[in-house]
């Protein structure tokens, strides 16, 4: 397998068991939580798009339900950009 076949991420919050995990190139965030062991009973999965794409570097972050949003999240590959408007209206 060539370097460029695999990719290292950091996976954190509410996993079984947080660390860094190599994945094959093309894996998804869901392939990271995974690797990670799963998400913990009290994980709000449905904050990550789990079908992006990961990148090597990257952090996924999972949060717990009621928790509040980190800014720029990892997890999606625009930083963790949830698609709403900046509430500050700068463009």
């Amino acid at each position: 397998m060539k370097p460029g076949d695999r990719l290292t991420v950091h996976v954190a919050g509410a996993v079984a068991k947080p660390g860094v995990y190599d994945l094959t190139a093309g894996a998804r965030v869901i392939d990271a939580v995974e690797a990670a062991g799963g998400g913990a009973p009290e994980a709000d999965l449905n904050r990550l798009n789990l079908a992006a794409k990961v990148t090597d570097g990257q952090k996924v972050l999972v949060q717990r339900v009621g928790e509040a949003p980190a800014a720029g999240a990892p997890g999606s590959p625009d930083g963790g950009s949830s698609g709403s408007a900046d509430p500050s209206g700068l463009v």
